[in-house]
């Protein structure tokens, strides 16, 4: 799996950015605490920016499909330094109808919502890709993101920085 250190070596410490890869490798470490995912398994990312967090979620899954309404030229140029770009699928929408339908035709075992950061969009996101049954959510600590997550109950992570739901299924969570 991709950490901080591989991948400011491969693309430099300034492409992290604000992205989902700190130095604490805490994505890293919460897709490990999830517990093993078949060989097959296909991640839903919404919320590209750089592609930092989409190239560390192609080295855990067989792809990531990730959707965007913008383009950044330095995504391509980051999954070929980290070597991932072939397990990347992705998509620039124009907006939530266009997301919405796209992400109806898909098929995907956990999603990773880093979007706009308030309620509402967090909903929004929430709704299209809940259907998975394993959500993890990027930026807990904003307040609407905050908010959002703690109204269907997902585990915020010590830092703040993360939340997971999972749907609950025989009385488990």
């Amino acid at each position: 799996m991709l950490n901080y250190e591989t991948v400011c070596a491969l693309v430099g410490e300034g492409m992290l950015g604000q992205s989902a890869l700190n130095a604490e490798n805490e994505l890293p470490s919460i897709l490990s605490q999830l517990g093993h995912f078949p060989d097959d398994s296909i991640c839903l990312e919404l919320g590209t920016l750089r592609g930092i967090s989409t190239a560390v979620l192609a080295s855990c899954f067989k792809r990531v499909i990730t959707i965007d309404t913008q383009y950044h030229s330095h995504r391509l140029s980051n999954w070929l330094k980290l070597n991932v770009e072939k397990k990347i699928e992705p998509y620039i929408v124009v907006d939530y109808a266009e997301e919405e339908i796209l992400i109806g035709r898909l098929d995907f075992d956990i999603a990773f919502i880093d979007t706009i950061h308030d309620e509402e969009n967090t909903r929004k996101a929430f709704e299209m890709v809940k259907k998975c049954g394993l959500v993890l959510f990027h930026d807990a600590h904003f307040e609407g993101v905050k908010k959002f997550v703690e109204s269907i109950g997902a585990s915020i992570s010590d830092s703040g920085i993360y939340a997971v739901w999972r749907e609950e299924r025989n009385g488990d969570t």
